[in-house]
């Protein structure tokens, strides 16, 4: 009988569908940026899910920033109304229209700065969280946003840890696979180390790609189409490397996650 437990992982085909948002969004950087600024009230004061016993949103209008109709940040007030941990929760933003219709939502935001300092806020004092949302959205659809609410759920054993930038990697708990013979398979998969050095080295050029885009060398157009299809390739790899990664395996994937998820700030 096979004894498995992974614990502070991102799934592969999450990890893969980032690296495909990072080059859309920096695509469409080398396109030139459109960025606006609209204002949103809260739908409710209420956090929907458990996040909501302990906190709750500041009642007061908020400025969500639009980068090219994909890239949406939200820094959202939360004040703390009774004793409780957050630390294990997921975290989760819904923008909506005038009719309480969702426009876009995500109930699982990678990287969210202020949730580490949550804990240590007391019984009535704010804490501030800013919240990335990344999916594509029809202009007109992103003119009807004029609200948002802040969801919450329990972490999933591949959930993010408290802090996707500094805690994930320490996060990580794995056990041996140990199949019905008894043989061990704690070395994880040689697939997944060929896939890791791939996806690492993709990354690393994303990154050089984006300050390029960032600093308006037009030699970034050129490129955008070959690292297109190279996070494609990654992409189909990711999905298809399967879940058998030892501990060592599984600590690297969270490492390079957290430099995409800084990079698509």
């Amino acid at each position: 009988m096979k004894k498995e437990r992974m614990a502070g992982i991102v799934p592969a085909w999450k990890i893969g569908s980032m690296a495909l948002s990072l080059l859309m969004l920096l695509g469409l950087g080398a396109c030139g940026e459109k960025k606006t600024e609209q204002t949103v009230t809260p739908m409710t004061t209420s956090i929907l899910g458990p996040a909501g016993d302990v906190f709750e949103v500041v009642d007061k209008p908020r400025t969500l920033s639009v980068k090219d109709n994909y890239s949406f940040n939200l820094s959202v007030s939360v004040k703390r109304t009774a004793e409780g941990s957050v630390k294990d929760l997921e975290w989760g933003l819904e923008l909506l229209d005038e009719n309480d219709e969702v426009i876009v939502s995500d109930e699982d935001l990678f990287s969210i700065d202020g949730r580490d300092t949550l804990e240590g806020i007391k019984v009535g004092d704010v804490g501030n969280l800013k919240m990335p949302l990344h999916h594509n959205v029809d202009e007109s659809d992103v003119k009807k946003i004029t609200k948002f609410r802040v969801t919450s759920k329990a972490k999933k054993d591949w959930g993010s840890s408290s802090s996707a930038t500094d805690e994930v990697a320490e996060e990580v708990v794995a056990e041996e696979v140990v199949a019905d013979d008894g043989a061990s398979a704690s070395s994880g998969s040689e697939d997944w180390d060929k896939v890791l050095d791939e996806y690492e080295e993709f990354i690393d050029k994303a990154v050089a790609y984006a300050k390029k885009v960032n600093e308006g060398d037009i030699s970034a157009m050129v490129e955008y189409a070959s690292m297109l299809e190279s996070a494609e390739s990654l992409q189909k790899k990711l999905e298809n490397a399967g879940s058998n990664l030892s501990a060592a395996q599984a600590a690297r994937l969270n490492k390079i996650s957290i430099k995409l998820a800084q990079s698509m700030r």
